[in-house]
């Protein structure tokens, strides 16, 4: 391919590599019916309007494409591998997927998101509304966000977990300390009491 791989990093698009391994994966599958598939069109030339169209497709949904294409007898189109890829939306699966998935980044897992929509919708309602809304309620809002996030037809990478940071341990607070704290809290309230032998 013409395509270097810096390019394809900075168009989102699959680097080289990555193409020729799914083409030489279609060639295993179904031999000369997938080379016959684009005849008269150079493979280069092909790889490189699938790598474009294939633009912003994470490694997993390339993946999830591939699964579904081992129990087909022909090779896929273009647009059939695209759909394979990113199968349509079902806005109630969706909901229930954006919130296990939610968890699942909460508790530094790796989420598998079947569409990248899911995730940003997802990102906009807010995991506090995702998390404590009924599904009844929620439904109709998501069902909407959702829309529209499908219907932008393009989508940022999604970014990676991040774990919440331990407290740094350290040694509890001394007496003196203490003391101190409850004098300026009662000094910020107005209610300074004097200090006694029994306080100290």
């Amino acid at each position: 391919m013409s395509l270097t791989l810096k390019q394809a990093r900075l168009a989102n698009q699959p680097a080289p590599e990555v193409m020729v391994r799914l083409f030489n994966r279609f060639t295993a599958f179904w031999g000369v019916k997938f080379r016959d598939s684009f005849a008269g069109i150079e493979s280069t030339e092909m790889m490189e309007v699938w790598a474009e169209e294939l633009s912003g497709y994470s490694h997993a949904e390339l993946n999830r494409g591939v699964a579904h294409c081992r129990t087909l007898k022909w090779p896929p189109t273009l647009p059939e591998f695209l759909t394979a890829c990113r199968p349509p939306v079902d806005p109630t699966m969706a909901l229930h997927e954006a919130g296990q998935n939610q968890r699942r980044r909460e508790d530094g897992g790796n989420p598998d998101y079947s569409h990248p929509a899911i995730f940003w919708a997802a990102q906009e309602i807010g995991p506090w509304d995702m998390g404590n809304t009924p599904i009844r309620f929620m439904l109709p809002r998501w069902i909407a966000v959702l829309t529209k996030h499908i219907e932008r037809g393009q989508w940022a990478a999604i970014p990676p977990p991040q774990l919440a940071l331990e407290a740094p341990e350290g040694k509890p607070p001394s007496l003196e300390q203490l003391e101190a704290l409850r004098e300026l809290t009662s000094r910020l309230r107005g209610t300074l009491a004097p200090a006694t032998k029994e306080s100290k």
